[in-house]
Order: structure tokens, then C-alpha cells, then sequence
């Protein structure tokens, strides 16, 4: 990395606060770029892009922007040929996507499903999907999962996570998850029940369509597969 002498093996970076989310950019014109989100207790919070400055082997903060309340997540677009616009998620009380400049970063767009009410469902978590960079799936604290257009900022699916009386997937003290359709969202594509504590984490495998990590509250994660159906 560094241009001149031997290279470092650590790299580290000081935030002025403390840490709550991170991500690293994929886009092939910007390496080794990362966004972090404060955790501040309050309604006024940031979020900073870092850079790597090749030249001197450190990390700088290249942009800071407003965020209110801490960032339960954030995520660059899944770009890794660099073909999208510069764009940037962040989940909190909404799901925002902010345009990065090179001098700036400005709200492309807030994504509300709420609009009826003053009070809102915060978000728990959401993911970018990689084939089609025009969805986004959000989580909320409410129970429900909903797939968002990016480029008409319209809600294209929601599912309730409530069954009953009993709560479901996704939500803190419940031990299982639940694969989704999006072209289907009412009928789950399977049920994984193998936990014995609340599922606090999941990641699909980069290498295959069918498989998915999932971790629990007991320190353990088990890989299942499912078989295909998408």
C-alpha cells in the first residue's frame, strides 16, 4: 500500500467518539475506503468516510455528515466494478441513501413506509442485494421486513413478522429465521429453527445462493442449507 519503504501490517484510525457501524467500500476506484457511525446518546450523531492516504500509510477522515441518532447499520452500494452512482445506506429511525462526492454528501433519498403517523418503527438492520443493486430489504423493531425500489423509493413487499400470538423471525429474543420470496413475501421459503438462543446475525455465503450463516446469543453459528427456490 504505502509507496515508499516497507508496507504496514496495521493500519489504525482514532474516531472522535465511539464505533457502532462500519463498512467497507467495494467500488474498484475506491480502495480501502470505509464508513463509520458514531454512537452518541442523543438525537445528533455522525457519520465519517476514512480513507488510506497512500502516501503517508494512514487512515484520514475525508467527510464527516449529520445522521440522526446512531446508525443501527450502513452500507455502500454493492458496486464492484463502479458502474452506479457513489451511494451510501444508513438504517436508524429510516432508511436513508446519501450520494458521496468528492467534496460532500448530500440525502439522495429517505425511504419512510410510515408516512400516516409522526411516530415511526426504528430499523434493526437491512441489507443491499447484490444482482439487482435497486433493491434494499429493511428490518424494523415492529416485526415487519420491507423491500424498497431505490429508483421509485416505493415499497415492493411487506411481511409481517407476527404470527398469532406468537412473534417470529428477526426480532431479539426469538431463535429463528425465516427465508423469503420478495415475489412472495406472505409464504416464507423455509423456516431454520436449529438455535437454542435469539438469533442476533445473518449472512448469506458471497459464493452461493443457497446458503446462509446465522449466529445466536449462545456464541456458536451454524451454516444451513436450503435448497434454491428463487
Amino acid at each position: 500500500m504505502s509507496l515508499h519503504g516497507k508496507r504496514k501490517e496495521i493500519y489504525k484510525y482514532e474516531a472522535p467518539w465511539t464505533v457502532y457501524a462500519m463498512n467497507w467500500s467495494v467500488r474498484p476506484d475506491k480502495r480501502f475506503r470505509l464508513a463509520l457511525g458514531s454512537f452518541v446518546e442523543e438525537y445528533n450523531n455522525k457519520v465519517q468516510l476514512v480513507g488510506l492516504d497512500e502516501e503517508s500509510s494512514e487512515f484520514i477522515c475525508r467527510n464527516t455528515f449529520d445522521h440522526p441518532y446512531p446508525t443501527t447499520k450502513l452500507m455502500w452500494i454493492p458496486d464492484t466494478k463502479g458502474v452506479y452512482p457513489d451511494l451510501l445506506a444508513t438504517s436508524g429511525d429510516y432508511l436513508r441513501v446519501w450520494r458521496v462526492g468528492e467534496t460532500e454528501t448530500r440525502l439522495e433519498c429517505l425511504l419512510n413506509n410510515n408516512k400516516n403517523s409522526d411516530f415511526c418503527a426504528p430499523l434493526t438492520s437491512f441489507d443491499w442485494n447484490e444482482v439487482d443493486p435497486y433493491l434494499l430489504g429493511t428490518s424494523s423493531i415492529d416485526t415487519t421486513c420491507t423491500i424498497w425500489g431505490l429508483e421509485t423509493g416505493q415499497v415492493l413487499g411487506r411481511v409481517n413478522l407476527v404470527s398469532g400470538h406468537v412473534k417470529t423471525q428477526l426480532i431479539a429474543h426469538d431463535k429463528e429465521v425465516v427465508i423469503l420470496d420478495v415475489r412472495v413475501p406472505c409464504t416464507p421459503v423455509a423456516r431454520l429453527n436449529n438455535h437454542r438462543a435469539c438469533v442476533n446475525g445473518i449472512a448469506w455465503a458471497p459464493h452461493s445462493s443457497c446458503h446462509i450463516c446465522t449466529a445466536a446469543s449462545c456464541i456458536r453459528s451454524t451454516v444451513f442449507s436450503a435448497h434454491h427456490t428463487l
